[in-house]
């Protein structure tokens, strides 16, 4: 599952359980998109200190994220 999809499904579930008529999705494919997104936000946080990472300023789209705090040990992983 990707994050479009991830997105997709929750923004359906809520519509279903603000009382749209529209069918229930699965519990299972509820979960799995929760899954994906806590993935994504867990990936922008440092495991070393949880100080929240950030691209280096480059033009590169696809530069790794850094931790931005000086005294992490993991600044520049």
């Amino acid at each position: 599952m990707n994050l479009t999809q991830a997105i997709q499904i929750l923004k359906l579930h809520n519509e279903w359980r603000r009382g749209a008529e529209i069918d229930m999705l699965s519990p299972k494919m509820i979960g799995e998109a929760i899954d994906k997104i806590i993935e994504l936000e867990k990936s922008k946080f440092c495991p070393f200190c949880g100080y929240k990472k950030q691209h280096k300023v480059t033009t590169d789209i696809n530069s790794p994220l850094t931790c931005s705090a000086p005294w992490c040990p993991g600044h520049e992983f």
